[in-house]
């Protein structure tokens, strides 16, 4: 088997100008301004997960961040894994009619990476058009990029 050219890639995901389907990209912007991550593979893949199949299927880890429904109220993160996710049959196609998981699946056939793939996802409260985040979704941010950056540091870290 290859090697894969990164660890990990953390591709935030979205819309920004549906509201709260921006806040894959919002919290990605804000990993980004962290200068101890300027290693680390940070992606805008918006809409469009197919586009980046190339850096998705060189990496040995993926973290994904989106909206996400689960039932628990606007602003609650969740943290969960590609299976856990298809397991529900839950995921977004985008306009070419690929979900995440279909280019995970298209990635792995390609080189076997990524072995892992983490999402997390927050809860939105609203997807109409509009470039602000609702309330309670602003208010989660930092404390997804928080726990996201840990969880980053805690995968460099690791052999």
């Amino acid at each position: 088997m290859m090697k894969p050219k990164s660890k990990l890639t953390v591709i935030g995901m979205g819309s920004l100008i549906k509201s709260d389907d921006g806040i894959g990209i919002q919290i990605l912007r804000k990993l980004k301004e962290n200068e101890e991550l300027k290693e680390v593979p940070l992606l805008e893949v918006g809409t469009s997960p197919m586009n980046y199949l190339e850096k998705i299927s060189n990496s040995k880890i993926i973290i994904g961040i989106d909206a996400v429904y689960g039932g628990e109220g606007p602003g609650s993160i969740y943290r969960f894994t590609l299976d856990e996710i298809e397991r529900k049959g839950e995921t977004r196609k985008d306009a070419h009619g690929f979900s995440l998981p279909d280019v995970i699946e298209l990635a792995r056939a390609r080189t076997g990476f990524p072995i892992e793939v983490i999402i997390y996802g927050i809860e939105p409260l609203d997807l109409s058009l509009n470039i602000q985040l609702s309330s309670p979704v602003k208010k989660a941010l930092p404390k997804a990029v928080t726990e996201i950056k840990k969880e980053i540091k805690q995968i460099s870290s690791a052999g």
